[in-house]
């Protein structure tokens, strides 16, 4: 006997965007900015902060000053958290931010990045 089984489809997306605090960020000073992220996937995801990967180049110090934890434990679709990192600014002309994200979808268990 043979019997047919529909399977779900589960669609695995975040969105990232970044925002300054500033409308212009200066030399010699701090700035801060804000990271989204919204899960715009149809499945619960889970990302550990290990597995947001901040690079500033030329490599400058940044921390965090924000992050929801249980948020990003359990983000379920349709839901948006932020991330505040604080960047010193030494006298450089210019800068440029990498950000990637790993999550891993919490019924599957598939890694997306």
């Amino acid at each position: 006997q043979n019997i047919s089984v529909s399977l779900y489809k589960i669609s695995n997306n975040l969105s990232l965007g970044i925002v300054s605090n500033v409308n212009q960020i200066t030399r010699n000073g701090k700035t801060t900015l804000k990271i989204t992220l919204k899960n715009i996937g149809a499945s619960e995801l889970t990302i550990s902060s290990s597995n947001i990967y901040i690079i500033i180049e030329p490599s400058l110090t940044y921390s965090i000053v924000e992050i929801n934890y249980l948020i990003l434990n359990n983000f379920q679709p349709g839901e948006t958290t932020n991330l505040i990192i604080s960047i010193d600014i030494p006298a450089i002309n210019e800068m440029t931010i990498t950000i990637s994200v790993e999550a891993t979808n919490k019924i599957t268990k598939e890694n997306m990045e």
